[in-house]
């Protein structure tokens, strides 16, 4: 849960090989007999489809009360059932954010977060530095805390450099803030193909971004590794 308050950005190690892990407890199973034969059903289950190309991921299995499947296709992920939206949940319940909560390295995160300002996002625009005094390589997930007062349409610029063809490319996303501090799923994603920018370059992404009023994370994702990014402007002003 990367979050960068005050313009400093903080490493998502998701942009690293790894792997997510779904586990099914059962439930309403009141004998030994019942969860036997639960368990039973469970070791038996066979994988109906599993693809992999490069990064997309394609997992599909029969489940006792139909297909079960996980999908990663351009860092999507989507799942039949939807998947709910707490880390570790038993019937509808999410035990998994209190015992993450409680590790030392994420309660001074949600510290950090909750203590620091975010960018106060004028309709006549704001423009801030992606990394005070350094330039950024997006190698991985970097996100910044915006702060919305007027609600409408805003356009995101960028002054970028990239060395060819195959590096010139970043994904914008967006997710509001909730009352518990915690982010709403992603509600705004867009790929931003810069072109070959061996100068430093304003780069405008083409599709405007509708931000209504209140705390907005925008993180930029590598789609194209080693694209640098020196400066970013938001602003209700398309020219």
């Amino acid at each position: 849960m990367p979050h960068n308050l005050a313009g400093t950005p903080l490493a998502d190690t998701s942009s690293h090989p790894g792997a997510a892990l779904w586990l099914r407890i059962g439930s309403r199973l009141e004998t030994d007999e019942q969860f036997a034969d639960w368990k039973e059903q469970f070791i038996a289950a066979t994988v109906n489809r599993l693809e992999v190309d490069e990064n997309d991921i394609d997992i599909e299995v029969a489940g006792q009360d139909g297909i079960v499947s996980v999908k990663l296709t351009d860092g999507i992920v989507s799942t039949i059932p939807d998947a709910p939206l707490g880390i570790l949940s038993l019937d509808s319940t999410d035990l998994g954010r209190p015992i993450l909560e409680r590790a030392s390295a994420i309660a001074d995160l949600a510290e950090r977060r909750d203590t620091a300002l975010p960018i106060v996002i004028a309709p006549s625009g704001t423009r801030w530095h992606a990394v005070p005094s350094e330039v950024l390589t997006v190698n991985q997930n970097t996100s910044w805390q915006i702060q919305i007062d007027v609600p409408g349409t805003y356009h995101l610029r960028g002054l970028v450099q990239t060395i060819d063809a195959q590096h010139d490319s970043f994904r914008v996303e967006t997710a509001k803030r909730l009352p518990d501090g915690s982010f709403m799923r992603r509600s705004f994603l867009a790929d931003w193909h810069l072109g070959v920018r061996k100068d430093w370059t304003w780069v405008r992404l083409p599709v405007p971004i509708y931000l209504d009023e209140g705390i907005w994370q925008l993180t930029l994702k590598p789609r194209e590794y080693e694209g640098r990014i020196e400066q970013l402007l938001l602003i209700m002003d398309s020219r």
